[in-house]
């Protein structure tokens, strides 16, 4: 539990999908989905004025993972920007640049 935090620019184009994510310690022994996975934040090139933070585990995989936008105002490469977690016992909050984005309380 706690805060994990990056200043991230994340590159320009069409293809590319940069991420800042975290898997469970016993990726090892169980395998996808079932370690659980943070994605703190997820660019898709494509869609150059969104980010994505989401959760996948059981129950949250694939097409039905749990998570939320962010949309700008402006390109998101055109800058850094700083993307974060706060991690409590039964909540978890997304951050962009300080606002806070969306809450899941898996």
């Amino acid at each position: 539990y706690g805060r994990i935090e990056a200043r991230i620019q994340v590159p320009e184009g069409a293809g590319l999908w940069p991420a800042f994510w975290s898997l469970g310690t016993d990726i090892d022994e169980v395998g996808w989905p079932q370690t659980g996975e943070i994605d703190i934040m997820e660019f898709v090139g494509r869609e150059p004025f969104e980010v994505f933070g989401t959760i996948h585990g059981p129950g949250y995989s694939g097409g039905s993972a749990f998570g939320n936008i962010q949309t700008f105002g402006v390109p998101v490469p055109d800058d850094f920007h700083t993307f974060a977690i706060e991690w409590e016992p039964g909540e978890i909050r997304w951050y962009v640049d300080g606002i806070n984005y969306h809450t899941a309380t898996p």
